[in-house]
């Protein structure tokens, strides 16, 4: 592996595409939302893709019976 932090793709026109990319969401399938698309793109091109979810997406649509899962921990 080179020690350069990306790739350089073969398609037709170059592109450079990092080794590795992190996504930040606020929710669950936030990131899918937001960028599904170019996560894919990104992976089949070569980069490692991490994700982190800041929540469990818990809260203002939740049912009364789960807000009160989350209060209580």
């Amino acid at each position: 592996m080179s020690d350069k932090p990306f790739l350089i793709s073969k398609n037709e026109i170059p592109i450079v595409v990092p080794k590795r990319i992190i996504i930040f969401a606020g929710h669950p399938d936030d990131e899918l939302i937001s960028c599904g698309v170019t996560i894919l793109k990104y992976h089949d091109l070569g980069s490692n893709i991490s994700v982190t979810i800041a929540t469990t997406g818990l809260g203002g649509y939740a049912r009364e019976e789960q807000k009160e899962l989350i209060t209580h921990h």
